[in-house]
């Protein structure tokens, strides 16, 4: 699964990061997939973390990354809600 890193989160060793050409399946109540994260009317709801090594790479870097080293984190207080599903196509 390619993914763009961002910016480190305040879970240890986790990066938010956007999916590049995928999307997630998974399904956050009240929210909707938007540029590579979850959004209510107002604000994002959740994202994408990469857990890795935080200083491997640059901001805005494309890797590959299994989907054993991602999940779903809720956005503001960073917790782990889920793992990352895909479509079955």
């Amino acid at each position: 699964m390619k993914i763009r890193l961002l910016h480190n989160a305040s879970i240890p060793n986790a990066r938010w990061c956007e999916p590049v050409g995928w999307e997630p399946a998974n399904v956050i109540e009240g929210s909707e997939m938007w540029e590579g994260a979850w959004w209510d009317d107002d604000e994002q709801t959740a994202g994408l973390v990469w857990f890795g090594e935080p200083n491997a790479y640059g901001a805005n870097e494309v890797i590959e990354a299994s989907l054993d080293d991602l999940r779903v984190a809720s956005c503001g207080d960073c917790r782990i809600i889920g793992e990352v599903k895909v479509s079955e196509a």
